[in-house]
């Protein structure tokens, strides 16, 4: 662990909270790992109890801790949110609210469009498309799979970009000019099959969020199929929605 700084204003029950989500984050403090009783922290820090107690107290109410009556304190399982607001990147979205986050290409391939994929990408028959099979995780846990489709001449050599460093999103603004624009996504609740539950481990039948989005550029062209399997109890699907005015 590292140490206080007993000479800086900041306080150091501050200080010891920081130190303790900052393990949090990296993934040294496991979720459901109990951490240091009070007493052990007062003791490793050399602060009072109380000190210790508020430390604690705080990383409890901001949802990164949990007592348990007569076991301790342990770290939280964390409810991924995400916002609906906007075509989001993933990879961005989740690092601004403080996560660790980990592309995983599990398969790459190119591929004469299936029937219902030339329809949702509007192709001719026998068009290509990539087919893109990824994993996510995030604080170090699997949360999603996602399956992306898109049309082979809009973004050629698309496998030899970094899909796993990269935002897919940023290598079709950034690499391949295209201006996405809209996107559609529909929302269900599912049960993990053994390939998904193998992917996420999970067990069969584990809850999942079932998510298709179809993704389109400025001139109304599709430019992406997604679907997307999230573990059903770790992630939040969070919607903003306006009361339309009434012109009664």
């Amino acid at each position: 662990m590292s140490s206080l700084d007993k000479s800086t204003h900041i306080p150091m029950y501050i200080q010891i909270k920081d130190i303790i989500l900052d393990e949090i984050r990296s993934g040294k403090l496991k979720p459901e790992q109990q951490i240091l009783s009070e007493s052990n922290l007062a003791e490793l820090y050399g602060v009072n109890r109380l000190t210790a107690r508020s430390a604690i107290t705080q990383l409890v109410n901001e949802g990164f801790l949990v007592r348990i009556h007569g076991r301790g304190t342990f770290v939280k399982r964390p409810i991924v949110e995400s916002s609906s607001s906007y075509i989001n990147n993933f990879l961005q979205d989740m690092m601004d609210k403080g996560y660790s986050v980990k592309t995983e290409l599990l398969s790459g391939t190119l591929l004469p469009a299936p029937s219902q994929i030339q329809s949702e990408l509007s192709l001719q028959p026998g068009e290509h498309i990539f087919c893109l099979r990824r994993r996510r995780s995030v604080n170090f846990e699997y949360l999603v799979v996602l399956e992306t489709y898109l049309p082979a001449t809009l973004c050629p050599d698309l496998l030899s970009k970094d899909l796993e460093g990269r935002s897919l999103y940023e290598i079709l603004r950034t690499d391949y000019k295209l201006e996405l624009d809209t996107a559609q996504e529909s929302l269900e609740a599912r049960i993990a099959d053994s390939l998904v539950a193998g992917e996420l481990s999970q067990e069969i039948g584990a809850p999942i969020l079932f998510s298709i989005r179809r993704t389109s550029l400025s001139n109304g062209s599709p430019i992406e199929f997604t679907n997307s399997w999230y573990r059903g109890d770790r992630y939040s699907f969070e919607v903003s929605l306006k009361i339309k005015q009434s012109t009664r």
